[in-house]
């Protein structure tokens, strides 16, 4: 079974291309007298695997994968490049930052406007396809046989060479260009854009760091986190948006107010905590660490989950930027979304005025 998931990348639709190939050729094997059940080997697994139309299908419908997102196939290609030489099973962990640095370099136009909290985005979806996995330093391949799967370290350095040359496309950036309306009239919006939104609403229990200020819509940040939890939730869910005391002000204090919050909404199937980020640095960064300390206790649970917000105005965000570079790296590493707010870029601006069904030309 493990050979199976090795061989297709833990990737559900290989997994089904796979099985689908091996009980083709026990069945062929045994002729129309032999019926299920069937006992497998692993010389029957190596036997598809051998089958280079078995390969080449599979490798056809993970190229299908990639292709969802250019961005994608930048993000993976960099990364098995940047490992090949050093012969270490493709097993290295990377930081969103460092990934940031290697696809800038490999295909500046189209990274140039994907912010490095975007980029960790991409990577969290691209975990959801089974290309990556997340571990608590980083990101890395899911599988050794992910090159298998893409082609030859020759043929990926042609795919990037050719990509470098490809100019971005406006319609791959809209989830950074669009938001949320806040109320049904339309004249508030959210400070967050779609893609922001998505890297925030996570369904596990989790901390998130926004950086932002009054002119780019901080006040405003309850209002579209309470979106996470809507009024219309299905009959027996629960949810509970509250902002910490502003009483607390230590790693510890945070922690016991986390507890407290959860232990008195047992029955909630959702939970907001919104924490407003003041004080000294290192005050700031125990309480950092004390909320991912206590969610990462309880990730597992699939019967609740918790976001922990922390907001920055700018003398916050200066304040987090005293914090030691290599201990900030790490938290924000560890975050699972790190978000600065946006201005409205001319995308956003254009849609807004059609909506209001005013003039929205390009000049």
């Amino acid at each position: 079974m493990l050979r199976v998931l090795s061989y297709t990348n833990y990737h559900p639709g290989l997994i089904q291309c796979f099985c689908s190939e091996l009980l083709k050729k026990l069945y062929q094997s045994g002729g129309p007298t032999r019926m299920p059940p069937y006992l497998i080997t692993a010389k029957d697994i190596e036997r598809v695997y051998a089958d280079r139309a078995v390969r080449d299908k599979i490798q056809e419908r993970f190229d299908l994968t990639l292709q969802l997102d250019a961005r994608y196939q930048a993000i993976a290609w960099s990364i098995i490049v940047d490992q090949y030489d050093d012969r270490d099973s493709f097993a290295r962990v990377y930081s969103s930052r460092d990934v940031h640095e290697k696809v800038l370099g490999n295909w500046p136009k189209g990274f140039r406007e994907v912010t490095p909290e975007r980029l960790r985005g991409l990577m969290d979806e691209m975990c959801g396809l089974g290309v990556l996995i997340r571990t608590e330093e980083g990101y890395r391949l899911r599988s050794p046989n992910l090159l298998s799967l893409i082609g030859s370290v020759e043929k990926i350095l042609t795919k990037l060479a050719d990509l470098s040359a490809k100019e971005e496309t406006k319609d791959e950036f809209i989830a950074d260009s669009h938001r949320a309306p806040l109320d049904n009239t339309g004249h508030r919006y959210s400070p967050l854009t779609y893609a922001q939104d998505r890297e925030l609403h996570i369904l596990q229990y989790g901390v998130g760091l926004i950086f932002g200020s009054s002119a780019l819509g901080l006040s405003q940040l309850p209002d579209a986190f309470r979106q996470f939890i809507p009024p219309d939730l299905p009959e027996g869910v629960l949810g509970r948006l509250k902002d910490v005391d502003t009483t607390i002000s230590d790693g510890p204090a945070l922690m016991d107010w986390l507890r407290q919050f959860q232990e008195e909404h047992k029955k909630y199937e959702r939970l907001i905590a919104i924490q407003r980020a003041s004080g000294a640095s290192d005050a700031i960064q125990r309480q950092v660490e004390m909320a991912l300390e206590f969610c990462r206790l309880r990730r597992k649970s699939q019967q609740q989950w918790m976001r922990v917000f922390f907001i920055f105005d700018p003398a916050a965000t200066w304040t987090w930027l005293q914090v030691n570079e290599a201990v900030r790296n790490r938290l924000e590493d560890e975050a699972d979304a790190v978000v600065s707010l946006q201005r409205w870029d001319r995308e956003g601006v254009r849609l807004r005025l059609s909506l209001a069904n005013k003039m929205d030309t390009e000049l």
